[in-house]
């Protein structure tokens, strides 16, 4: 099965689905900071910001890697959100644009009502303002990322406000798609239970 591997201190991560970039490499991030390095303690780590994550040692029956190696879910034991569907090439699809700062400069009219935001709020806003606060501190490592490798496929879970309840959505992250210096992000919306976590089984 396509995954995306990180190693770091002789454990191999296999991180699934394998397009998702930030998950990875937030997945590799997690490990070196760990006090106890467990598959238990990365998924903890990890379900802050995708709450569905689930870490599991390697079956002795799959051992083609040399080191230890543990396979790391996104969406639990699968995910149903393989990019085989180019959900965001579609002439409907929502999608902001942001600026060098991180400010919204622009979105289109399915964006604005999947947010129940106004243009001028949005444009008040600036990139991490919709996200749910216990991930608020990653927004400026995500930046980071997206600036190493051009684009992101992942998910993320938006904070609930006034007219809107807490979302799910997953989104693409396109460095200069909307012109230098200009930003896209197609977003569309997953179901939140997708995004919470399952209940663990013995």
């Amino acid at each position: 099965m396509p995954h995306r591997s990180v190693t770091s201190g002789g454990i191999s991560l296999l991180c699934f689905p394998p397009y998702d970039q930030a998950f990875a490499a937030l997945a590799a991030r997690h490990l070196t900071t760990l006090a106890s390095r467990t598959p238990e303690d990365l998924q903890t780590a990890l379900r802050r910001a995708y709450p569905d994550a689930t870490v599991r040692p390697r079956e002795s029956l799959a051992a083609f890697l040399p080191d230890a190696a543990w396979y790391v879910y996104r969406d639990g034991r699968y995910s149903p959100y393989a990019d085989e569907d180019a959900w965001w090439e579609s002439t409907d699809a929502a999608w902001v644009d942001i600026d060098a700062d991180g400010r919204y400069v622009d979105a289109n009219a399915p964006a604005l009502d999947l947010l129940e935001l106004t243009r001028d709020e949005l444009l008040g806003m600036r990139s991490g303002d919709l996200a749910d606060p216990d991930v608020q501190d990653l927004v400026a490592w995500v930046w980071d990322v997206v600036r190493e490798t051009g684009e992101l496929h992942s998910t993320s879970i938006l904070a609930a406000d006034r007219r809107r309840p807490r979302m799910a959505v997953e989104y693409r992250l396109v460095l200069h798609a909307a012109g230098e210096g200009r930003h896209r992000s197609w977003l569309r919306q997953i179901p939140l239970a997708a995004a919470e976590p399952v209940p663990e089984t013995s």
